[in-house]
This record gives C-alpha cells, sequence and structure tokens, in this order.
C-alpha cells in the first residue's frame, strides 16, 4: 500500500491529465452507462472487486492530436501502475459526445480506484468500513421502502454484510440487489443509485 502523500500526489497528476483530456479528441469503446445517464460521471463495482468507471466533462477547442492524449495517459497509467502494482489501472476508451469527454477506466479493485481518483471509495463489508474509520452517524433508507429509516445502531448489527462508501458525486452500480442506502441518493435500478449532490454515501447490498 502506498503512503498518504504519495496516493495524494497520485491523486493530484490525476486530475490534471482528466482535465487535460477535456480539450482533446479521440475515440473509445461502448459505455455501460451511455444510453441510461450520458451526463453524469459514473462507477460499477464487478463480482471479482474489480471497478469500472466513466469519467464524464465538458471539453474544449482541441489542441492535442490523438496520438499525444493516448501518450500522456499512457505515462500517468504507467506512473501509478509503478507504485500501486502492474494491472492496477487501465485505460479502456475515451471519446467525444457532443460538447462532452467520456474516458472510460478500469481498475483492480475499490482500493486502487481510491488511490487514482480524487473521489474516495471503499469496498468490503460493514465491519471493515467501522475498522477503517468511517463514521456511522447515517441515516440509510430501505431500498423496498424508502420511507423506513435505519440509523447507527442498526448499521453496527450488520457487521458482515456488504457495504460500498463513496465520498463524492458519481452515479454507483454494485453487484448485487442494493439493502439500504444513504439518504440523498435516487435509486434508478435495483442495483443503482445516483447521488443528488457530493457527499459521503452508504450502499449495503447483496
Amino acid at each position: 500500500m502506498v503512503s498518504e502523500t504519495k496516493k495524494k500526489n497520485t491523486k493530484r497528476a490525476c486530475i490534471g491529465l482528466f482535465l487535460g483530456l477535456f480539450v482533446l479528441g479521440g475515440c473509445g469503446s461502448e459505455s455501460p452507462f451511455s444510453e441510461t445517464d450520458p451526463h453524469m460521471s459514473s462507477l460499477a463495482l464487478h463480482k471479482d472487486g474489480s471497478v469500472s468507471a466513466e469519467l464524464v466533462d465538458e471539453f474544449g477547442e482541441a489542441y492535442y492530436s490523438e496520438e499525444e492524449l493516448e501518450g500522456r495517459i499512457a505515462q500517468e497509467l504507467g506512473q501509478f501502475n509503478e507504485a500501486q502494482g502492474e494491472g492496477a489501472a487501465s485505460l479502456e476508451g475515451h471519446g467525444l459526445s457532443g460538447s462532452e469527454m467520456h474516458v472510460q477506466l478500469s481498475f483492480r479493485d475499490a482500493e486502487a480506484f481510491d488511490a487514482y481518483m480524487p473521489e474516495e471509495l471503499f469496498g468490503g463489508n460493514v465491519q471493515g468500513a467501522f475498522d477503517a474509520g468511517f463514521s456511522f452517524d447515517q441515516a440509510l433508507a430501505y431500498a423496498d421502502e424508502p420511507r423506513h429509516v435505519i440509523g447507527k445502531n442498526e448499521l453496527m448489527n450488520m457487521a458482515d454484510e456488504k457495504i460500498l462508501i463513496l465520498k463524492g458525486k458519481m452515479r454507483v452500480s454494485v453487484p448485487g440487489k442494493i439493502l439500504y442506502y444513504t439518504q440523498g441518493m435516487e435509486r434508478t435500478a435495483a442495483d443503482t443509485l445516483q447521488p443528488t449532490e457530493e457527499g459521503e454515501y452508504f450502499i449495503i447490498y447483496q
């Protein structure tokens, strides 16, 4: 595991790269989110623990060629993978959609995503989240009846339940049925939630 200083430096490098992408052009693969919500950055946690992400933002006038774009990405990912280990992150595609740039990345696990992205991400079980120091002072809505809300006491009794925690604002998909989620998210499918604003979000799922 990298130090907190190295992790923060890596995240700053990532942010610089990503902002640079929005003055570039290119082509990319089809995104699992492109039809359902093409304007919000998204992440998907998979059954094997890997994470895929699509980053979306406005772009300006094109200043670089596609070859230069790919070279910059390769350099950034190479440096990141040196620190995190081979295969920690990879570029899956990039392309323009109207006035937006879409960049698709894959990560070995939630820890690699957390190390690379400005958003924070934790994947594991409830006990692991508690041990990692996350505050359980949360109001979580029951997915099948959002008016029913649970709090810290109920959450502490779910030690072995799977949990994904996001600090940021990204559309989130998990590999199972969502049971509870932090208020302030909109459930768009049995396995998908969309936050309404920046925040810290807990998602408990089967």
